[in-house]
């Protein structure tokens, strides 16, 4: 099959992305390819996949030093990206036997789904307001769903079909079982309010141990002001880690730390 992967523009799409949705993607996309699919990734230029990308942005990260995801400036374009991404993809239509959103915005595979039958959108979560989402989903019947946790289904998408649940794979071989622990914790992810990065280097002071924080900070902000003069010489901030270097720092950990201040 041909497949058109519309992905997130604003960062890279390769084997050391950063970011879940990211990592999703670049999975999605070598399983495709593995399979013998044709992959074409509509997205950042600066994307490398096992197919062919189609350049959205200039490969130039859209957020300058010190400004927070929330600024207004970068949602706009932000989302103008995200839009041209996507009607990229719709305009070549004829190309591709489907077309597989993976944006964070699910919404915008609704609002463009009268001009294409071929489009599946995988649900990564939900930014949208409640009612703004139920007066959507009123209003376009929208195209194959997959979502990927129960809660999306329970307690956002109830109604909504044609749908499908898939839970985000590991591939376990990556991971060998490490029975000799180091004494840290680990805490991985973007730092951000919504991961609570805070709060997990609050919990590591009240329970005095040692606590390894892994990923980037989006939100600069948060980081200097909330995050950064927590740590330590037992709390440290390592940036973030790609690859071998990171699954080893999962592997050695006593145990990993997982805070959100999402519903899960």
């Amino acid at each position: 099959m041909k497949i058109a992967l519309v992905a997130l523009s604003y960062r890279p799409i390769h084997s050391k992305a950063l970011g879940g949705i990211e990592a999703f993607t670049f999975k999605l996309a070598s399983e495709f390819h593995n399979r013998g699919h044709q992959v074409t990734l509509f997205g950042n230029a600066d994307s490398k996949i096992p197919g062919k990308v189609v350049g959205i942005t200039n490969g130039q990260k859209l957020m300058r030093e010190g400004w927070p995801l929330a600024d207004r400036l970068f949602v706009r374009k932000y989302v103008t990206f995200q839009l041209m991404a996507m009607l990229e993809a719709l305009r070549r239509e004829d190309e591709f036997d489907i077309i597989h959103s993976n944006l964070a915005e699910w919404h915008y595979a609704f609002l463009l789904s009268d001009l294409s039958k071929k489009i599946v959108v995988t649900t990564h979560g939900t930014y949208t307001p409640k009612p703004d989402m139920e007066y959507i989903l009123s209003k376009y019947k929208g195209p194959h769903m997959v979502n990927i946790s129960q809660f999306l289904i329970d307690s956002v998408f109830p109604k909504y079909n044609p749908r499908s649940l898939i839970y985000n794979g590991v591939n376990l071989d990556e991971y060998e079982y490490c029975e000799k622990k180091d004494d840290y914790y680990l805490w991985l992810g973007r730092i951000s309010p919504v991961k609570a990065t805070k709060e997990a280097l609050e919990a590591a002071h009240k329970a005095d141990v040692k606590l390894k924080v892994v990923g980037e900070a989006d939100y600069q902000d948060y980081f200097d002001d909330e995050v950064k003069p927590l740590f330590d010489k037992k709390r440290e901030f390592l940036g973030p880690k790609f690859g071998r270097e990171k699954i080893e720092l999962i592997r050695k950990a006593k145990g990993l730390i997982f805070t959100t201040n999402w519903p899960e």
